[in-house]
């Protein structure tokens, strides 16, 4: 690449005819110029390349080797001085293309060595063409920024463009906005119709949005699933609502059809100002999903423009944040089991029992409580993975114990409604058994009433599996329900853990009291084992002593710690 000064060539008029000659039969382009930028050779690579395999040669260099800037479309003169300097050849094998003599162009990789004549100076120029190579690049590079359903950017790329506009936002103080896209009847149209349909519906979707784009340089992507994101150059709020509202209008009035069947289409969106204000590109895209998830919330069909002050709208931001934060955790492993023990009332310890917590630490090595994550890692979809980690986790520790000819505690280990309702996790569970080696007998896992009752076949079915392999099941948070007690026949679990609501006043108010009793017992006919949770004091204990509850847990009893 570039000049090669160092391959000086001193030759008279025979030598010249001799690499003439040799290099007539070669394939690689070769044109020889004077110290004058007049044509002395060209060999018939380079005729055939620039297109004068029948016709007659200019004299002049830049007649013959037409070179054009690429983007300024402006004509760059060479000589034979331009191409002494390597830096002017750097350039324009990175910048410029050579037009042939039919007008067509290709970008080019240029080497120039001199040549000491008899009369003088003369320079050999090998010209390579990158047209296939840029290709291949270009599709290579295409590939890797661009969704392969739509042909649209993808979300490295739109991320890329974000973080592009805020950085213009922060030098020239100039806004641009972040839209956020999500298809209100998608999930409706990929259940009932198949992936097929619902991989049509985003193409036909891209395009009308593409359609609907009007700035030069806005940026349309599919950020996933049915996702899309718009990047408005250089538009304020006030400029751009008419555009939104016009949007909305333009998809609600698209009709989708699919084998002999028509779906109407609406969308949600969230709007992002991007400013000059300190934000990364992952906050704005927060900003920008998190008005969008409000949008659906209030029926979609609509935009939602991000407000700081909106306190949905910042919750959800929030969680937005915590998603990655989660997720690089459980990467580095860097949540940590706790335990919490649950003691029995009315007689003396045979076996300990504990609940299993989970806390995270963050990269200081601080501890995060769950209150913090939980909510994010439940509403995206990531509680299945965290479940699966303390299970691994617990088993590992009950295994070790094992090991050591240490008693092994019963542990309950909380499930999300996510994790229940997936088929294949009772396998899952299965195989950690399997694996670990520990006794089933000492896992009971708990799982909230309502998310039992949010689908009570499936959380039946997985109650009845878990007592099969040898764990037991508790119900925890019972009575927040106004069914609770209409469900509990249809769940065959073995603990009751009573909502801490009944508790905290227990022996102050007579409605608690009276629910309490109720909840043990039932749970008594019905041959279950009960837990009052939030036990916070020797008065609380004592009355659920006299109540009858089997088992207590709270700070009164002890605060929860890491397990050692």
């Amino acid at each position: 690449m570039g000049r090669e000064g160092k391959c000086r060539l001193s030759m008279n008029d025979n030598t010249l005819e001799i690499l003439a000659a040799a290099i007539t039969a070669i394939d690689e382009p070769v044109i020889i110029i004077s110290a004058r930028g007049q044509v002395r050779f060209v060999n018939a690579a380079a005729r055939r390349l620039l297109g004068f395999v029948d016709i007659e040669l200019p004299s002049d260099i830049n007649e013959l080797l037409p070179v054009v800037d690429e983007n300024q479309r402006e004509a760059i003169r060479i000589s034979p001085r331009k191409l002494s300097d390597a830096e002017f050849l750097q350039r324009i094998n990175e910048q410029a293309v050579i037009l042939r003599h039919n007008g067509s162009e290709f970008p080019f990789e240029m080497r120039v060595t001199p040549l000491q004549v008899a009369d003088g100076e003369a320079f050999m120029l090998c010209v390579h063409d990158l047209y296939h190579t840029r290709s291949l690049a270009d599709t290579l590079h295409f590939h890797r920024s661009h969704d392969q359903l739509t042909g649209l950017c993808n979300r490295a790329e739109f991320e890329r463009q974000v973080q592009e506009a805020l950085n213009q936002a922060m030098q020239t103080h100039q806004s641009h906005l972040l839209v956020y896209i999500d298809i209100d009847q998608f999930k409706l149209i990929n259940d009932s119709c198949g992936h097929v349909a619902g991989d049509e519906l985003l193409r036909q979707l891209a395009e009308l949005l593409r359609a609907g784009l009007t700035g030069e340089h806005d940026v349309l992507a599919r950020l996933g699933g049915d996702e899309f994101g718009i990047l408005l150059w250089q538009q304020t709020l006030t400029d751009a609502e008419p555009w939104l509202k016009q949007l909305i209008t333009d998809v609600h009035d698209f009709e989708f059809s699919w084998a002999d069947r028509a779906f109407p289409i609406s969308i949600s969106a969230g709007v992002s100002e991007l400013k000059d204000d300190e934000i990364s590109w992952a906050q704005a895209l927060g900003q920008a999903d998190a008005a969008c998830y409000q949008a659906k919330e209030n029926g979609g069909n609509r935009y939602v423009v991000f407000s700081g002050s909106d306190e949905q709208l910042a919750q959800r931001q929030t969680e937005m944040q915590w998603v990655s934060r989660i997720v690089q955790a459980l990467q580095q492993d860097r949540f940590q089991l706790w335990a919490q023990r649950i003691q029995p009332i009315h007689h003396a310890v045979e076996q300990e029992h504990m609940e299993i917590l989970v806390r995270m630490l963050d990269t200081d090595g601080s501890t995060i409580p769950p209150g913090l994550f939980l909510p994010a890692a439940e509403r995206f979809n990531l509680v299945l993975m965290l479940d699966k980690w303390v299970i691994s986790r617990t088993f590992d520790w009950l295994n070790r114990r094992q090991q050591q000819q240490l008693s092994p505690p019963h542990c309950s280990i909380n499930l999300s409604g996510t994790s229940i309702n997936q088929p294949q996790f009772h396998e899952f569970v299965a195989n950690e058994l399997k694996r670990s080696g520990i006794n089933p007998r000492n896992i009971c896992f708990e799982v909230t009433e309502t998310a039992a009752i949010e689908n009570l076949q499936k959380a039946r079915l997985f109650i009845q599996q878990m007592q099969q392999l040898g764990c037991t099941f508790a119900l925890d948070d019972f009575g927040s329900g106004m069914s609770s007690f209409a469900y509990l026949r249809t769940l065959p679990v073995n603990y009751l853990k009573i909502d801490g609501v009944f508790i905290k006043e227990l022996p102050d108010n007579p409605i608690d009291l009276a629910m309490v009793k109720a909840i043990n017992e039932v749970g008594k006919v019905m041959g279950m084992k009960t837990v009052a949770e939030f036990v916070e004091n020797d008065r609380i204990l004592t009355c659920l002593k006299s109540i009858g509850v089997d088992y207590a847990q709270g700070y009164g009893i002890e605060k929860p710690k890491p397990l050692q």
